[in-house]
């Protein structure tokens, strides 16, 4: 059977290598001549299709799904965080089911702060660390399958409210409740071309169509982490900084710490989601005489589990701020569920 999810997760991969290497990076992408526009106008309709993702829905169970408009980069697991903060700010129950990207997990479980990321992923492991941190009693889930994790969720207990899909963005045959299309703020239509032309999932119109609201993600940190301690980009300036990443587009984050007058001195960069490679840890631990602080991202700092720094780490604190509409509309989703009830609500 044809796994276009499989395929997806290659087209991640070789975008975010696109998105890495900057504008000169489109040869990665085949190169963008007539062949590959050709190709990308076939493409379009077949990427439109599979926004609405195959899921079996569990009775009563009331779905958020977060999509990114781009293969890489437009942040929507922060948005998804955002939406699993917010919902259990307000007292309903809900969980983050999470994609494990490139982790193989052996069956539908909760994910813990402590768990290995070849289990469950980059952006799991750094959602269940993020709750556990703020403390926050909403579970990360993760799976083989998107319906495994569904039917793992219709058994929590205590019953859930809503789940909060961090992928698709939309759900077929039955919707979601709400579906969420994220984007970057400074570029939310990437390259403006669909794959293998660019790095859009679908054409412009078709993204808009499919989603609920769009919610612009804003790549600029908000505070960092040292030693379990929220600190200011101010205690930073004048350190020399050294830059993580295993994420596409780092450059934007190059730029956003630009405008907090932090200039890395060191960049290491690994392909998004990783792997962390033995050259990026040789490159770590070379680079350490040149630096004062290692800066990560909440989800780029799970990759440095286990690899000995001398120098203390700041992880990047960017949450998401929901516009006030937006968070009524989830208000109104994540209310109490009759879980006696045979249909969803």
């Amino acid at each position: 059977m044809f796994d276009v999810e499989a395929l997806e997760a290659e087209l991640r991969i070789r975008a975010a290598r696109w998105l890495e290497s900057g504008p000169g990076g489109t040869s990665v992408l085949l190169g963008v001549g007539p062949l590959v526009r050709v190709l990308a106008r076939v493409n379009a309709p077949i990427a439109s299709h599979t926004l609405r993702r195959p899921a079996s829905i569990p009775p009563g169970l009331r779905v958020v799904t977060v999509g990114g408009a781009t293969l890489g980069g437009s942040g929507k697991s922060r948005v998804a965080m955002a939406c699993v903060e917010a919902l259990t700010q307000r007292g309903s129950r809900v969980a983050l089911i999470g994609h494990a990207y490139r982790a193989r997990p052996g069956s539908a479980r909760f994910v813990q702060p402590e768990d290995r990321l070849a289990e469950v992923g980059d952006e799991a492991l750094a959602a269940a660390r993020r709750f556990a941190r703020l403390g926050i009693d909403a579970p990360v889930i993760v799976a083989p399958s998107r319906d495994a994790a569904l039917a793992r969720a219709a058994t929590s207990t205590p019953a859930l409210d809503a789940v909060v899909l961090d992928g698709p963005l939309q759900l077929r045959p039955e919707p979601a409740s709400l579906a969420l299309l994220a984007v970057d703020a400074a570029a939310p239509w990437g390259s403006g071309e669909v794959f293998p032309a660019g790095d859009l999932r679908a054409p412009q119109h078709v993204l808009r169509s499919v989603a609920d609201e769009v919610v612009e993600v804003n790549a600029s940190p908000r505070a960092f982490i040292v030693a379990n301690e929220e600190v200011g980009a101010e205690s930073l300036c004048g350190a020399r900084i050294g830059l993580f990443t295993a994420l596409a587009r780092p450059d934007r984050l190059v730029r956003a710490l630009a405008l907090l007058g932090l200039s890395p001195a060191v960049v290491v960069a690994c392909p998004d989601h990783g792997p962390l490679t033995a050259e990026a840890i040789r490159r770590l631990q070379a680079a350490e005489p040149s630096v004062d602080t290692w800066v990560a991202t909440e989800k780029c700092a799970v990759h440095l589990d286990g690899v000995k720094l001398e120098r203390p780490l700041a992880v990047l604190e960017a949450s998401v701020s929901l516009p006030e509409q937006l968070l009524a509309r989830i208000s109104a989703i994540g209310g109490p569920v009759n879980h006696q009830k045979t249909g969803r609500t």
